[in-house]
């Protein structure tokens, strides 16, 4: 799945909010922990794709960078609060 921007979906009365993975961490706070260094090392790369469908393409994309254990398990941690999320 492809998404570029935010969007909101009503069904069934639920609000239900499609938002890709790197607009979710374009839009995050950045703080000062290991979530807040993996979204500020994605802001500012050129490369990172649009999109994932699962953690599993994120950590494979994270691997192929040489990311470390850290970055590997920040990623996890953004991607359930992104999960969370929509």
């Amino acid at each position: 799945m492809f998404v570029s921007s935010t969007l909101t979906l009503h069904t069934n009365n639920k609000k239900v909010i499609v938002m890709s993975f790197k607009k979710f961490i374009l839009e995050r706070k950045i703080t000062d922990d290991p979530e807040g260094d993996f979204v500020d090392d994605t802001k500012r790369a050129t490369d990172f794709p649009e999109e994932f469908i699962s953690f599993a393409g994120l950590q494979a994309y994270l691997e192929f960078k040489k990311a470390d254990s850290t970055t590997i398990e920040a990623g996890r941690k953004l991607w359930r609060e992104y999960k969370d999320l929509t």
